[in-house]
């Protein structure tokens, strides 16, 4: 009776099956001894690249764990799943940690490869946010977007006067305020500043750009 890719219970039901003409009225039962294991490489910007040894839950951050994480220079958000040499899925870990996206979790299986490559475009969010910091940007995200990632609005925030701080190639600032809808339409670039203001603040405020001396 062949086990491979059964469960347990699965088994059980077919040994009860094909040898219920030789042993009558009986009953069968199964156990797992040992789960199997097999090695995926994990390539790119991790501690320690090459070969891990998975087991249950066979899970793509067991992997990145077991290839020391990914380094300070590498994509948390852009994680290739190979097959063949050939990418057939980009994972963002990051939405699976902070918004609890399981999908960005696979299952991994033998004959994949993970592949994590350097660390993309990326703009900070500060301000009136539940985990204010710097955030990697994917194509075509939005100041909303990288807003939920950073927990969404507090209690506090002023929605309709999001500032965005844009700085040019040749480091000229713009500062751009939008409303709430407004910012689901705007599209984040690289070295973008967004801040989300406290609705306690005095109203008629302006906004002026303080710089030098390494600080915000």
């Amino acid at each position: 009776v062949g086990a491979a890719g059964l469960t347990i219970e699965a088994l059980r039901a077919e040994l009860t099956r094909s040898l219920a003409s030789f042993y009558r009225a009986s009953e069968f039962f199964c156990e797992l001894m040992v789960p199997r294991t097999f090695v995926v490489y994990v390539l790119g910007e991790v501690e320690t690249p090459g070969p891990v040894q998975m087991v249950p839950p066979f899970r793509l951050d067991a992997a990145l764990a077991g290839a020391g994480g990914v380094t300070d220079r590498g994509s948390e958000r852009a994680i290739e799943i190979r097959e063949d040499g050939v990418a057939t899925r980009a994972i963002d870990q990051v939405k699976f940690r902070r918004l609890g996206d399981t999908g960005m979790n696979p299952m991994l299986h033998e004959g994949q490869r993970i592949y994590v490559p350097s660390r993309g475009p990326a703009c900070q969010v500060v301000g009136e946010v539940w985990r204010d910091a710097a955030y990697e940007i994917l194509p075509q995200e939005t100041v909303i977007d990288l807003i939920v990632l950073a927990g969404g609005f507090t209690t506090n925030a002023e929605r309709d006067k999001i500032v965005v701080e844009q700085l040019s190639n040749d480091e000229k600032v713009t500062i751009i305020e939008l409303a709430e809808e407004d910012a689901r339409a705007t599209l984040v670039r690289d070295r973008d500043v967004i801040v989300v203001p406290d609705k306690r603040s005095f109203p008629g405020i302006e906004f002026v750009r303080v710089q030098g001396g390494g600080g915000r």
